[in-house]
């Protein structure tokens, strides 16, 4: 959290930097883009979006950022810790149906987030992953998820849950409190994709 809440409206990460801290750019509201030297052997920066460079995993994308819907393609596996943090202009985001694990804190504060799709074949969500986004009006849960980390939706007060588990199937590797302040969980419901 280094660089928490300065002012910065731009970043740029040299060929020689070979680690990025979680969260080192969390609630920088001006930061609209991080460029990343060509020659950096461990990022890459797709229109100001930080990427490893294999393009597997999204890094850090800028709070700043003056878009409200994000689409991350399928080559994404991995949604880094705290990744989307504070990206309070986001509205609606579109994850790749390869994404496997979202981090902790992903997407926590994202106040003004409404839609999020939630691939059919992830694995694992990650603590307090959608903390704070109090917007955030519906997800569905499919049966593929093997872990699932306390208060994932913790604050989400407006939330409706359509999860494939009936309540008595429910993984031991979820936490018991793993749904947080939803308002409505169903649990059973098949969705055909």
């Amino acid at each position: 959290m280094l660089l928490s809440g300065t002012g910065l409206s731009s970043v740029y990460l040299p060929s020689k930097l070979s680690y990025i801290g979680d969260g080192i750019f969390a609630d920088c509201e001006n930061l609209a883009t991080i460029d990343v030297d060509e020659n950096n052997p461990n990022y890459i920066s797709i229109d100001g979006v930080v990427y490893s460079k294999d393009k597997k995993r999204i890094v850090e994308f800028p709070a700043g950022k003056n878009l409200e819907s994000y689409i991350i393609d399928d080559n994404v596996e991995y949604i880094s810790n705290k990744a989307f943090e504070y990206c309070k202009n986001l509205k609606s985001i579109t994850l790749g149906n390869n994404v496997k694990s979202i981090g902790y804190y992903s997407f926590d504060y994202c106040t003004n987030l409404v839609n999020i799709n939630i691939p059919l074949n992830l694995e694992e969500i990650g603590y307090a992953t959608f903390s704070g986004c109090t917007k955030l009006s519906y997800v569905y849960l499919s049966s593929s998820i093997k872990k699932m980390e306390s208060i994932v939706f913790n604050s989400c007060t407006n939330l409706t849950i359509d999860c494939e588990f009936e309540e008595t199937e429910i993984p031991n590797t979820w936490e018991s409190d793993w749904y947080g302040s939803a308002k409505i969980i169903n649990y059973g419901v098949k969705r055909e994709d």
